[in-house]
């Protein structure tokens, strides 16, 4: 999967220096980007990374720390099916990147997946793997994930975490993970409660094993 590392607001050779040091990998693609541009970009995250021409040395060392920290890996549909029906233990974080409630949530997501040490959280977007394998769509609805609309697309709730092992659904949280406060709207920031209760919630759903009763 390719992750996209955004430039903002700097020159040709910053990315050329980018661009020869990660010449021998595949997975990531620079591009550049304009302040005015940044609506667009935040909408790719959490594949986001924003380089500071001021800074270039550090932010490269930053740069390298980040990709090899960053814990999303993106999958299709199929890849999708696999990761629940497989023997192996997996975290799946079901989203799109036009949602604000999903926007909200990813950094507390990230945050306990990082205080439990889970190096992988594999993240699908349902704007873009929208595939037509009846076959694909029918488990991901036996498994109660989706439920499929009238003309045969899949009907997602948004944002979903997910842990699987052994082809079960061990637990899960799904929908808006908080309230909004007086006069906020869903594109504002959370307040640091609102962020600790979302935290809270991934915690126990990422935390949860096997066998054990809520």
């Amino acid at each position: 999967m390719i992750q996209e590392v955004y430039l903002i607001d700097n020159d040709d050779k910053i990315k050329d220096k980018l661009v020869k040091m990660f010449e021998k990998e595949e997975d990531y693609k620079f591009k550049k980007a304009k302040t005015h541009e940044i609506d667009t970009v935040l909408r790719n995250i959490p594949a986001l990374i924003i380089i500071n021409e001021d800074n270039i040395d550090e932010d490269i060392i930053k740069l390298c720390n980040d990709i090899r920290n960053n814990p999303i890996v993106y999958i299709n549909l199929e890849e999708l099916v696999y990761l629940i029906e497989s023997q192996q233990e997996a975290i799946v974080f079901i989203s799109t990147s036009d949602c604000p409630y999903c926007r909200a949530s990813i950094e507390s997501l990230l945050k306990a997946a990082k205080d439990l040490n889970i190096d992988t959280i594999y993240y699908y977007d349902i704007s873009n793997n929208q595939e037509d394998d009846e076959e694909l769509k029918n488990k991901i609805i036996d498994k109660k994930i989706a439920n499929k609309n009238d003309n045969g697309s899949l009907r997602w709730t948004i944002p979903q975490v997910l842990k699987f092992k052994n082809g079960k659904l061990i637990s899960s949280a799904t929908g808006m993970m908080y309230e909004l406060q007086n006069n906020q709207t869903k594109y504002d920031e959370l307040s640091e409660n609102q962020k600790n209760n979302i935290y809270s919630i991934y915690y126990i759903v990422l935390s949860k094993n096997e066998g054990e009763v809520d």
